[in-house]
């Protein structure tokens, strides 16, 4: 009983991880995406 419950336990901190993983990636995509128009700017700001 202990290693059918290590099992499913296992199993659900893996689907876990598949399904956070890519919505930690794409929310540092979009994070990063956001930032980037801004800094652009400010940097064409700087330079005049």
């Amino acid at each position: 009983m202990t290693r059918v419950l290590d099992l499913v336990l296992r199993a659900a901190v893996e689907l876990v991880m598949l399904i956070a993983a890519p919505v930690v990636v794409a929310t540092e995509w979009v994070r990063r995406a956001r930032q980037r128009p801004d800094d652009d700017d400010d940097q064409a700001e700087q330079a005049m």
